[in-house]
């Protein structure tokens, strides 16, 4: 035995709505007897319509399967927020590692101007021999 068309359509509304997270007549569980209350009719009336059953199996497949893929993408999207953690980190070390040597640097810039200022002071006043030598 079948279901009329009305009835059908009252079923795929119902399905839908289950599927949606919107029920307006049942406990929104997905099952046939959810089913059967969000679309208005009796639980024998569902089991009828094997085909609307068939469907509403394969949609909470769908769903298992995409819930999975979330739950894979949840763990994926963790795993590279502490990886970006992890380079955040690195990089800040980095960062105090060349500004320390470059510190370091400078204060040997300034040290050989400094020397190199003396040297120039004792050839311009004539205490040094300076030798200049040929390019090759």
């Amino acid at each position: 035995m079948t279901t009329s068309p009305r009835v059908e359509r009252n079923l795929r509304a119902a399905m839908e709505r289950l599927l949606s997270g919107n029920p307006v007549a049942s406990d929104g569980r997905l099952s046939p007897e959810s089913l059967a209350k969000e679309a208005g009719v009796g639980r024998a009336t569902v089991y009828r319509a094997k085909h609307i059953l068939d469907a509403l199996d394969e949609r909470i497949a769908e769903r298992r399967s995409q819930v999975g893929e979330v739950a894979f993408l949840v763990d994926e999207v963790a795993a590279l927020k502490r990886e970006i953690e992890t380079m955040r980190s690195a990089h800040s070390r980095e960062i105090a590692r060349l500004l320390a040597s470059s510190e370091v640097l400078a204060q040997r810039v300034q040290l050989l101007t400094l020397e190199n200022d003396q040297l120039r002071r004792r050839v311009s006043q004539g205490q040094g021999k300076v030798t200049f030598l040929q390019p090759r």
